[in-house]
């Protein structure tokens, strides 16, 4: 019987408790390739929901453990294509209050200055566009 080589069974191991390198390429802190993730903490800690990009489907509801919470976000790249993500926060009647976009690729540790928006902690909807 052939005996392996020390180093080949440490890297056999390690490869399989750290994933593969694609598999952690296409992952940010648990965040899949294609979504929209929002953490509720800022710097991507504590609670996270996820939202497969989709083109149009008009505003996706946050799940209620998570509504007023999120403080950071990762929107995913997706085969070519340019997402956008729109978060809202909106008022009873569906009006929006405020909203705030991410374009495919942004990751936002603190979502109390997304390109010139204030929308920590007033999150309650999400929306996507693509090209």
């Amino acid at each position: 019987m052939k005996r392996r080589s020390p180093v080949i069974a440490v890297a056999v191991l390690v490869a399989s408790v750290l994933g593969t390198p694609q598999a952690a390429a296409d992952e940010f802190r648990g965040c899949p390739k294609g979504y929209l993730c929002l953490w509720e903490h800022a710097n991507y800690q504590g609670t996270r929901v996820s939202f497969k990009a989709q083109c149009g489907g008009g505003d996706i509801p946050v799940p209620s453990n998570m509504v007023d919470k999120a403080s950071s976000a990762y929107l995913t790249v997706e085969g070519g294509l340019n997402f956008e993500a729109g978060l809202i926060d909106s008022v009873g009647n569906g009006s929006v209050r405020k909203s705030a976009s991410l374009l495919s690729g942004d990751r936002v540790p603190f979502l109390g200055n997304t390109r010139g928006v204030d929308v920590n902690d007033i999150v309650d909807h999400v929306y996507f566009e693509c090209q």
